[in-house]
């Protein structure tokens, strides 16, 4: 029995290690594209960015909207080569796609996102909401398109329950966006 637990718990602490070193690489990982970005943004038309950047905007005068006010989104697609002609960029060229940001202001409330994508894949979604007295933020880990762990800041719902409900929809949403990606290039 004594060696049951001892396995049992060193599986758990193997488990917890494994966690927090991919967490630690998509943390290494987000603040590389981070910088990328923001090399991209300073230098226009210089051989030293490395990424690409494709803008969708919806209302850019930022009109009125029935129902919601004042609404404009824009959304930016970050990525590394062109995936229409990139044979090694996977199924569909969606490997190429690093980063997506959304900001999004609808009435008197900010919606900001990031998806972060690694070789096709959802590694890191962020979201902050400011509305007039409130600010939340959460943070979903994935591997694999497993969620490893999600942050709370300013969340009402119980964290658990929060997590189980978004968990598939972030995934979701993920997938959608880079369809979206995708068939900006046709």
């Amino acid at each position: 029995m004594k060696k049951l637990l001892f396995i049992l718990s060193l599986c758990i602490s193997i488990n917890a290690t494994a966690q927090e070193d991919a967490i630690k690489s998509i943390h290494t990982y987000y603040k590389t594209i981070s910088k990328q970005i923001e090399a991209c943004k300073k230098t226009k038309k210089d051989t030293s960015c490395l990424l690409y950047c494709n803008t969708n905007i919806t209302n850019s005068g930022n009109n009125e909207w029935t129902g919601s006010g004042n609404y404009k989104k824009e959304v930016q697609f970050w990525y590394e080569d062109n995936p229409k002609q990139c044979d090694s960029c996977g199924e569909n060229g969606v490997n190429v796609l690093k980063k997506v940001i959304s900001s999004e202001q609808a009435g008197l409330t900010t919606y900001y996102k990031e998806f972060l994508y690694d070789d096709g894949k959802l590694t890191f979604y962020y979201i902050k909401i400011t509305g007039e007295q409130q600010i939340e933020e959460y943070r979903y880990y994935y591997q694999n398109d497993i969620l490893i762990k999600h942050i709370e800041i300013g969340n009402t719902m119980n964290g658990e329950e929060a997590a189980k409900r978004f968990k598939e929809l972030i995934l979701q949403k993920s997938k959608f966006l880079q369809k979206e990606f995708i068939l900006s290039f046709i």
